[in-house]
């Protein structure tokens, strides 16, 4: 099938680009930790956290501010950290500037909630305008796990978040407890967060603003935790990364810069039941990996986070998709820590039977026209997909664009990957998922079981600029 738009060969020359171009030089400034946000009492003694969507500035790159947006600071969010089991009440204020972008709202990426909590307070009308207020109630129950929070209005949510409107969410319950890992956060355990921005020479973001644009969204700076190459004092001991590609369309090939390996102990929806190894691990838009790095034998020393170059097909190499290798955090080891031993297990990860799913859907990611979902594009009067409460489902995700590849993701809670192109999913995808990378012309089977959730779901592209356009669809559990 054809792409979304014409993507003529020039495209690679304005102005989204292929990657950070800047020199290695750098790494003078802090990669800013998000603080965690106290919680107050909410209703019924509930954890109440308050959330305000406001503007302000923020040197992405040093010594140019540029507009942004953030919660309750200038980019990005606190940390809320809840508890399995344990009421949340989480309220949201629009203070954005008035525009014609200005309604927001939020969603709780990964968080099995019921539908009124799933994005609230709503896809339909303009959402939250500026100066008004919205919360939602409800009791997490799910493993321990690495979620986020970002606004989800039809047609805005891809500007939105490369303003800067994102957050994280750590999840915990006994087993995290329990389990011999680093969780000190901002001392061995450490929210890292990349997201691409196109900047212009002044400093000022540049968003959908030349052809092809909503077809790779692609930035010129990758910034970690809103800052371009930053640096992260750590110990020399094990540490914990918990990673987050919060780009709308870059995928990350993430390595450090003297090979070495590092071994991956959780994905979307929470731990794998054992540590996997890897040299490099691909990352694609909303994914989210948990990783371990041995630094014991590494004090006085620092070493590179980057982004390998991939392969890539042939358009989205002529966007710059792939061919560059990027550098993104340097790591300096400054103190003493502490060596852990890798544990040989981490979680229970039982796997969904195929024989426990009784129905099995379709879904067609096409790139003609305006991109869509099995011939149609997003309609909010429209239900995609009805199924009773507790039914276990397999939706078979085709994507039959020849250039792009679509991260997909199910809305109210976490699937598990059955096989792509019928082969079993490798190791570091056996776990917990709310989003996969379905490859140009791949097939990808995936199994979910749908049980305490009730209402209105999405189902959608995670490429922010696709999802706008309509390559999402909407399902009902009642």
């Amino acid at each position: 099938m054809k792409r979304l738009l014409l993507i003529p060969a020039l495209f690679g020359l304005l102005a989204c680009g292929g990657g950070d171009t800047s020199p290695r030089q750098g790494f003078d400034r802090p990669m800013p930790v998000p603080p965690i946000l106290a919680p107050t009492v909410g209703i019924g003694g509930a954890d109440r956290y308050d959330l305000v969507a406001q503007a302000g500035t923020t040197e992405l790159v040093a010594g140019k501010p540029t507009l942004t947006y953030g919660y309750n600071g200038s980019i990005l969010g606190p940390t809320l950290r809840m508890r399995r089991g344990r009421a949340v009440e989480l309220a949201i204020t629009n203070q954005l500037p008035d525009s014609d972008h200005a309604h927001t709202n939020l969603h709780p990426h990964g968080l099995k909630v019921p539908g009124d909590a799933d994005i609230f307070p709503g896809l339909e009308g303009m959402g939250l305008m500026p100066g008004e207020s919205a919360s939602v109630r409800f009791t997490p129950d799910q493993p321990a796990g690495t979620f986020w929070y970002h606004p989800h209005p039809h047609g805005a949510t891809g500007r939105q978040v490369n303003y800067g409107l994102a957050g994280y969410i750590l999840m915990d319950d006994a087993v995290s407890d329990a389990l011999p890992v680093p969780k000190t956060y901002g001392v061995d355990d450490f929210p890292v967060v990349f997201m691409d921005r196109h900047l212009r020479a002044d400093g000022s973001l540049a968003y959908m603003e030349v052809m092809g644009d909503r077809d790779f969204m692609l930035g010129n700076h990758v910034l970690v935790n809103g800052l371009h190459l930053p640096y992260l004092e750590l110990p020399a001991g094990t540490v914990r990364l918990r990673l987050l590609n919060g780009s709308s369309t870059r995928r990350l090939l993430l390595a450090f810069e003297d090979g070495r390996a590092f071994h991956q102990i959780a994905s979307d929806g929470g731990f794998l039941e054992a540590p996997v190894a890897h040299t490099g691990l691909l990352l694609g838009p909303a994914e989210r990996a948990e990783i371990l790095v041995d630094l014991s034998g590494d004090r006085g020393q620092s070493l590179l986070l980057h982004s390998l170059p991939f392969a890539a097909p042939e358009e989205e190499a002529e966007a710059g998709m792939g061919r560059a290798d990027i550098p993104l955090l340097q790591l300096r080891v400054t103190r003493a820590g502490t060596a852990l031993p890798l544990p040989a297990s981490l979680a229970s990860v039982a796997r969904i039977p195929e024989s426990e799913a009784t129905t099995q859907r379709f879904l067609g990611i096409e790139d003609t026209g305006d991109g869509v979902i099995n011939g149609q594009l997003f309609d909010i009067d429209r239900v995609d997909f009805t199924m009773a409460e507790g039914v276990t489902e397999i939706w078979t995700v085709k994507n039959f664009a020849d250039v792009i590849a679509h991260p997909l993701h199910i809305h109210g809670g976490q699937f598990q990957i059955l096989d792509r192109e019928g082969a079993a999913p490798a190791p570091h995808e056996r776990g917990w998922k709310d989003t996969v990378l379905v490859n140009p012309l791949e097939t990808v089977r995936v199994i979910m079981r749908f049980k305490d959730l009730s209402g209105r779901y999405v189902f959608h592209c995670h490429i922010l600029e696709h999802e706008g356009i309509g390559m999402m669809g909407q399902f009902e559990v009642q």
